[in-house]
């Protein structure tokens, strides 16, 4: 699902709020890893998720930029297998 252009800017002035940048790109792997592609650098990376914290934010460890993730945990509903 691709994000509205109002969620874009939304997104993009609380990373500016948070000293962060948008990443260029994010997956979710499990339930408990993310991958990333970093909004400065584009390298991939990936990171453990803070299970129920929203709007978390990690550190590229290429060039050290803050990418945000605008994660909602009450909007996610995981699959049971």
């Amino acid at each position: 699902m691709q994000p509205t252009e109002d969620d874009l800017k939304r997104w993009q002035e609380i990373a500016q709020r948070r000293n962060a940048i948008l990443p260029a790109q994010f997956e979710f792997l499990s339930k408990k890893d993310i991958s990333l592609k970093c909004g400065n650098c584009k390298s991939f990376f990936t990171r453990p998720m803070i299970v129920g914290q929203n709007d978390p934010v990690f550190v590229c460890p290429s060039c050290q930029s803050r990418n945000y993730i605008p994660i909602d945990w009450n909007l996610i509903r995981w699959k049971r297998h």
